[in-house]
């Protein structure tokens, strides 16, 4: 019987994607590797189940050949070139069983009726392969736990052995990877102006017919807007987080509340971090919280910010797919693509154009302090490269108007 992926609940209430035997017991080696590393490290949950979907392919290819992978690496005898060849393709071509409390059959999948079901062959039988980029991320995540495990072997002399098992495998990941994607896209500062004209409660445009609503609302996109936060963060954002005193708010990655009722509880992916807000911000949250909020009665049995006002459950903690309809409403008015995301893409743009403006005028920030702030600000680790995803597109824009103010100095006599 496979192993499976499974969120298992900590003693504190967190749930952790585990890798879990047939006999109902997480994996020693993967649960040490997804606590002691990913984990406190901050990584998503859905990122340490990604991890332990790719520990779970490499341990099942590695069972098919009679081999532990463990073994081979704690004890310094590495993975052979063919074995790695093998494994790599492996790890490209398999789908791994995910387990939930209640959840179906892995390898049964419902119709569109109730009541019907179809079992399938699993993908490998079919000769399925994953996407190329999936396939790729298997590759590093399986490279990186080898490489954790390599770390603790006692064997003498093996470490340049057991370095070059990691490397060949991780160098098999490049290959096959799709080409750069489009930048992804903040909204542009016409675009953002729009934004607010039509959020601005007194809009005729407004598309929220209840003023508690549009009070709301506007809230909640200049909440997005300012701290650059995710809309999951901002589900999960209590009132003692906000200090009006200081002028912060207090993103923070907590357990899921048991008392919460909402189906989707809000998570935070990564690091807890205070965010500055200015004063204009705090009124309007100030506002929201003494008139509209406080308002709801059942609002006083739980500390988030943000509540459903009107329909089955006035007073409840805003879901993560609330806000998600929020910004649907607002597209349809606008004209324009628009998704709460799109507002931390774009607090990333106009922190750079804040950073170059600073450069201009003479006052240099260097480029480790702002990739540094950068990281804080967005809860990402002290060494992440996701500013370089963010800050594509603006570092683009100045490439393109560099360009173009050469071109305009090279053809000026014409």
């Amino acid at each position: 019987m496979a192993e499976t992926v499974r969120r298992i609940k900590l003693p504190d209430g967190e749930t952790l994607p585990a890798l879990v035997e047939p006999g109902a017991a997480p994996a020693p080696e993967p649960i040490r590797y997804a606590i002691s590393i990913l984990r406190n490290a901050g990584r998503a949950e859905n990122t340490i189940e990604a991890h332990m979907r790719a520990i779970a392919a490499a341990r099942a290819w590695a069972r098919s050949n009679g081999l532990s992978l463990e073994a081979r690496m704690t004890t310094g005898a590495g993975l052979e070139l063919r074995e790695i060849e093998g494994l790599s393709h492996a790890l490209k071509a398999a789908r791994v069983p995910h387990r939930t409390a209640g959840a179906l059959q892995a390898n049964v999948v419902p119709l569109s009726r109730p009541g019907k079901e179809v079992h399938r062959r699993p993908a490998h039988d079919r000769g399925e392969v994953l996407d190329p980029q999936t396939g790729a991320n298997r590759v590093r995540f399986a490279a990186a736990y080898l490489d954790w495990l390599a770390s603790h072997s006692r064997a003498a002399g093996s470490h340049h052995l057991l370095r070059d098992t990691v490397k060949a495998l991780a160098a098999r990941a490049k290959a096959g990877t799709r080409q750069p994607s489009e930048p992804r896209k903040g909204l542009s500062p016409e675009q953002r102006d729009r934004l607010f004209a039509v959020i601005d409660p007194s809009s005729p445009d407004n598309p929220f017919r209840s003023e508690t609503v549009r009070y709301r609302n506007l809230a909640v996109v200049a909440c997005l807007d300012e701290s650059g936060m995710r809309r999951g963060e901002l589900s999960g954002l209590k009132i003692p987080d906000i200090d009006f005193g200081k002028l912060t708010i207090t993103i923070h990655r907590r357990a899921p509340d048991p008392r919460d009722p909402r189906q989707e509880k809000p998570k935070t992916k990564t690091g807890a971090r205070p965010v500055p807000i200015r004063p204009e911000l705090a009124d309007i949250l100030f506002a929201y919280l003494s008139v509209w909020r406080r308002a709801e009665p059942a609002a006083r049995m739980h500390g988030y910010v943000f509540v459903s006002h009107g329909g089955r459950r006035p007073g409840a903690p805003l879901s993560p797919r609330s806000v998600g309809k929020i910004f649907d409403s607002l597209e349809r008015v606008l004209g324009f693509r628009l998704h709460p995301h799109m507002l931390r893409h774009t607090w990333n743009d106009r922190f750079s154009a804040a950073i170059d403006g600073k450069a201009e005028r003479g006052a240099h920030t260097p480029e480790p302090s702002e990739e540094r702030i950068r990281n804080f600000l967005m809860g990402w680790s002290p060494g992440s490269k996701m500013a370089e995803i963010y800050t594509r597109r603006h570092v683009e824009r100045a490439a393109e108007a560099a360009l173009s103010g050469m071109h305009e100095g090279l053809f000026e006599g014409e």
